[in-house]
């Protein structure tokens, strides 16, 4: 459970996946001073740990890749198999390119000071994501819908923010909780749905 601290935003919040028939409706609390790793991601701040080159994951996922055959009991030097570990692994990063983007990258200072003050929804944004309890992947809808407050953002960066969280290991609940999230940072919505 989160202490609250004095310093609190109260925000109406709705997002719906409806991919397995699930609708997740939350009342989100956010603590402006928090040091949460969501946080870090929307403000694009670099963690101290190393950060591997795409060749250095290439290696290593293909290396992982050969040893899960083996273990299957496969010859990965196979004819039909020799570029299978190089074909998964970039499957793989594509998969979770989420990990890679910022939600700054995404909208592309595409936020706008605008008095608009209804109800702005996108709906059947189509995700594709992987569980994170088995790396199996798991596809769906998502809606999202805002009530700006003095600042719009591009229509078409609501999917785009959706896609930088889909397409990192998840789990639903998860996900529409950090999509609201990304926008409240992005945009600061009067309330979000």
């Amino acid at each position: 459970m989160v202490k609250e601290s004095p310093v609190v935003k109260e925000t109406n919040a709705f997002a719906s996946s409806d991919g397995s028939g699930v609708v997740v409706g939350f009342k989100h609390k956010r603590m402006l001073n928090e040091k949460k790793r969501k946080l870090e991601i929307v403000s694009g701040v670099e963690s101290e740990k190393h950060v591997k080159t795409e060749d250095e994951k290439m290696k290593l996922m293909t290396g992982a890749c050969k040893t899960i055959l083996e273990c299957m009991g496969e010859e990965p030097s196979r004819e039909g198999l020799l570029k299978t570990p190089e074909r998964w692994a970039k499957a793989l990063m594509f998969l979770t390119k989420g990990y890679c983007q910022t939600v700054r990258d995404v909208t592309n200072e595409a936020i706008f000071s605008e008095q608009h003050r209804e109800m702005v929804v996108v709906r059947d944004i189509d995700i594709h994501s992987l569980c994170e309890h088995h790396m199996l992947p798991f596809t769906g809808k998502v809606h999202i819908g805002y009530i700006p407050n003095g600042k719009i953002i591009g229509l078409s960066k609501l999917a785009r923010i959706a896609e930088v969280f889909a397409r990192r290991l998840q789990v639903q609940e998860r996900l529409t909780s950090e999509i609201a999230d990304a926008i409240v940072e992005a945009s600061i919505p009067l309330e979000s749905v």
